[in-house]
């Protein structure tokens, strides 16, 4: 009779068997599936889609699904990385860019980068308090449903302005790596030059 294998221990030992090829190229972590979302959309017990609302006095809780990027968002990383490849600067501006999904990509792809290598900062910039809580909270809700990624590589800080991951086991060791929010404001422009970002997300800046 076959041993029982927990799945969570399994998934476990698949992250780490592809931890190293995740470190070499962060994209392949970005569509691999691993990093979870909440779904604006839902599914009652009769197996019909709705929209992620109240209904009646009712709440659905939402589904967690795996981030799949779309056709707008794969063009949008195939366009970076393009730039890089030939030397030119990337300075991409998106309107709209909710609306295809363009800021959920940038805080997601980003994050990939950020899980997998030691030193690597993204500063977030955003015209108000709500909306570069809104982006913290993006950042927040990813890990925390990514299962085994958020006991792999867990958080270190948390707080409204930052969040930042470390790890110490094999093979996923790293350190000073994270997000910090702030508006665009003339103190929150200083911390930004202060602390040396390599990536800056500008959203809804005038």
């Amino acid at each position: 009779m076959s041993a029982l294998v927990d799945p969570r221990i399994e998934a476990l030992d698949k992250l780490k068997s592809e931890w190293s090829e995740f470190r070499k190229n962060p994209d392949l972590l970005l569509y691999s599936g691993y990093f979870k979302i909440v779904s604006p959309l839902t599914v009652d017990q009769e197996g019909v889609i709705h929209e992620n609302q109240v209904e009646e006095g009712s709440f659905m809780p939402p589904m967690i699904v795996p981030y799949r990027p779309n056709i707008g968002q794969k063009y949008l990383g195939l366009t970076r990385k393009k730039c890089q490849e030939y030397g030119i600067p990337v300075n991409i501006e998106v309107l709209k860019g909710r609306r295809v999904g363009a800021t959920l990509d940038t805080q997601t792809r980003h994050l990939s980068k950020i899980l997998t290598n030691s030193g690597v900062m993204q500063a977030t910039v955003a015209q108000r308090d709500p909306t570069a809580k809104r982006l913290r909270d993006t950042v927040y809700n990813i890990h925390k449903n990514s299962y085994p990624i958020n006991v792999a590589v867990p958080l270190d800080i948390e707080n409204a302005s930052e969040l930042t991951f470390r790890a110490f086991d094999q093979p996923f060791e790293m350190g000073s790596s994270g997000f910090f929010f702030t508006t665009a404001s003339a103190a929150g422009i200083e911390k930004v030059r202060g602390m040396g970002a390599i990536f800056i997300h500008m959203s809804e800046v005038d």
